[in-house]
């Protein structure tokens, strides 16, 4: 418990934790969503987006309706860094470090829960009325849904939770399927499924580590492994040794984050109402067996109850950024 499998072989106890900002970014109101970007952090509190590099958090770049939990994804289209958010309530919305921009020219989905950049395009899935529709901006405009100019609409049989790009594919997470969209253009978009019998029992666990996507099925963390086969995927389970503690978890409040120098996977999983002190959360560390294999060896997490996290690079060093 608390202590992490290190890929040099043996254990150590996990690190401490600081206050990125002393200050509070919006008085007491729940931090819903954090990404790092442009050497800082933006944070999402409340009805307010904030960017912080670490002493004091700025005036608000937006007001928006008071939200669900936070996505982001980042892109740069033309020459201009920029992130996506969305919010499972607002519309969508783009920030490049000095602008806010709402997206809400005709066709734009009124609120989508996830979001992902794929071959040019911006992709949005989990709207409250179809939540089986993903739509697509045209290539290189994030801020135009015109078919005219190669915008759209695809939908699956099943409510996406999820949406991941994953090497040459965008894969669609569903509550009990899973489907991945090839192509370039709405010219030659083409949906396979990846499975008709599994899907991700929260968006909110997905997360890319050594070349596999993890996430949370019903039945435990699952991967989507790139065969040496092009186009093939194998997809298979992972958790099947800590089965009790996925058992325990409730799918209420998941977040996961990676820690990309240490090969790790955090899964927290805190009950609603409960203190930290009780929260409790899973490790996981992708590391050589020795008979040469990859395989994950697994921890307790106990003490942490975080609302949104993320991971990046800060000035060239690895941050774990969590709200609580």
């Amino acid at each position: 418990q608390n202590f992490e499998p290190s890929i040099q072989g043996g254990y150590r106890r996990l690190s401490g934790s600081s206050k990125f900002d002393s200050s509070q970014v919006n008085s007491t109101n729940a931090i819903l969503g954090v990404k790092i970007f442009n050497n800082g952090v933006l944070a999402a509190s409340g009805n307010v987006v904030k960017f912080s590099t670490g002493t004091g958090w700025g005036s608000s770049i937006a007001t928006r309706t008071s939200a669900g939990r936070y996505k982001f994804d980042d892109f740069n289209f033309n020459n201009t860094s920029k992130i996506i958010m969305v919010d499972d309530v607002n519309q969508a919305a783009t920030y490049d470090g000095s602008t806010y921009t709402l997206l809400s020219a005709t066709g734009a989905p009124a609120d989508p829960a996830s979001v992902a950049v794929f071959k040019d395009h911006v992709f949005f899935a989990g709207m409250s009325t179809n939540p089986q529709e993903i739509v697509f901006s045209a290539p290189f405009n994030e801020a135009d849904f015109s078919a005219a100019n190669g915008a759209g609409s695809i939908k699956v049989d099943t409510p996406v939770v999820e949406l991941k790009v994953f090497r040459e594919a965008l894969f669609i997470f569903g509550k009990d399927k899973i489907y991945q969209l090839q192509g370039t253009s709405i010219a030659d978009w083409r949906i396979q499924p990846v499975t008709r019998t599994l899907g991700c029992a929260d968006g909110f666990s997905v997360q890319e580590i050594g070349g596999d996507i993890l996430f949370l099925s019903p039945d435990g963390i699952r991967t989507i492994a790139a065969t040496e086969r092009i186009g093939d995927i194998e997809l298979g389970s992972v958790s099947k040794a800590i089965q009790k503690r996925i058992q325990d978890i409730g799918f209420d409040n998941v977040s996961s984050v990676i820690v990309r120098n240490k090969s790790q996977y955090r899964l927290f999983y805190p009950k609603s109402g409960s203190a930290a002190a009780d929260s409790n959360g899973i490790l996981a560390t992708l590391k050589r067996t020795p008979q040469g294999a990859m395989a994950f060896e697994f921890a307790d997490i106990k003490g942490m109850k975080p609302a949104s996290m993320d991971s990046g690079f800060i000035s060239n060093s690895e941050y774990i950024i969590r709200s609580e």
